[in-house]
């Protein structure tokens, strides 16, 4: 039960989560990297994606293309959040859509 908390622009001293470790049979623990300094503006509980579409009609019908990438404003601190994962070049993947029908 710990409040939401939009952004943050305060340095923090983090320790990276790099992996999960088995110290029983149904037990896990968390591994941690070594710590960071992150500061800066950042989205802490919020996400944010950018991104262009666009759209045509075929036979009557709108087919929309949209890229998009994800973002949490600070290249440091998605390094940080998802260390386990590939860090910053993972998230900020770009993702392609296409989707037909109409908009409301």
């Amino acid at each position: 039960n710990q409040p939401f908390k939009l952004f943050s622009r305060s340095a923090e001293v983090i320790a990276p989560t790099v992996g999960f470790r088995q110290t029983g049979p149904n037990q896990f623990e968390e591994v941690k990297g070594d710590p960071t300094i992150v500061s800066g503006f950042r989205l802490v509980d919020s996400r944010a994606s950018y991104g262009i579409s666009l759209e045509t009609f075929v036979i009557g019908f709108p087919i929309h293309f949209d890229w998009s990438w994800r973002t949490l404003f600070n290249k440091e601190w998605e390094d940080v959040l998802y260390a386990r994962v590939g860090g910053s070049e993972a998230f900020r993947e770009r993702r392609f859509d296409m989707w037909i029908g109409y908009d409301f």
